[in-house]
């Protein structure tokens, strides 16, 4: 155990000391990377924002221009630019829907204080029945993804999902916009 054992315990030493700045290293770069991917991802939503907006807009150019320069200049904004212009994606609910339908949602939550928005969190749940994502992977312009599964869950538990479908049934049979004939594929 003489000077050869002293020179593999130093050799050890410094190979753990490279092990240890290269997993920092690593650490570092992987944070950096996952920046990165944050900023694509919110730069092509920008894009087809953008896009959106002056296809919709066609007839009024200076609105559409002014729309884009103010989505570009809240590219810093962590929602991203769709949130901010206050856009729907493909599949959340119209203007329409939601006037129909927001008559019959519950008021608000009595645990701990107001409920978070609740068109946002049907949103959400509309998204993940579409798409069947996780909860966890649901979009951030949905919220936190807790919220969205804890409301589903807590609607479906207390019967809230089959009161609102019953109500705007009966809504909508009032209304004289059901259609009652039956059709039978064989």
């Amino acid at each position: 155990m003489g000077p050869l054992s002293e020179e593999l315990r130093r050799l050890e030493a410094a190979a753990r000391e490279q092990v240890e700045q290269l997993r920092k290293e690593i650490a570092e770069l992987t944070g950096q990377l996952s920046v990165a991917e944050e900023r694509v991802m919110r730069l092509q939503i920008t894009r087809e924002t953008v896009a959106e907006i002056l296809d919709a807009t066609d007839a009024d150019e200076p609105a559409a221009e002014e729309a884009a320069r103010r989505c570009f200049s809240d590219l810093r904004m962590r929602r991203g630019c769709r949130q901010q212009a206050g856009g729907m994606g493909r599949g959340d609910l119209t203007n329409a829907e939601w006037d129909r339908l927001e008559s019959f949602l519950p008021r608000g939550g009595t645990r701990g204080g107001r409920w978070s928005d609740h068109r946002r969190v049907i949103n959400g749940v509309l998204y993940r029945v579409r798409t069947g994502v996780q909860w966890r992977d649901l979009p951030e312009r949905f919220g936190p993804w807790e919220t969205v599964y804890k409301r589903h869950r807590r609607w479906s538990a207390d019967g809230t999902w089959k009161m609102l479908l019953a109500q705007i049934q009966a809504a909508e049979d009032a209304a004289g916009r059901v259609d009652r004939d039956v059709s039978v594929d064989s």
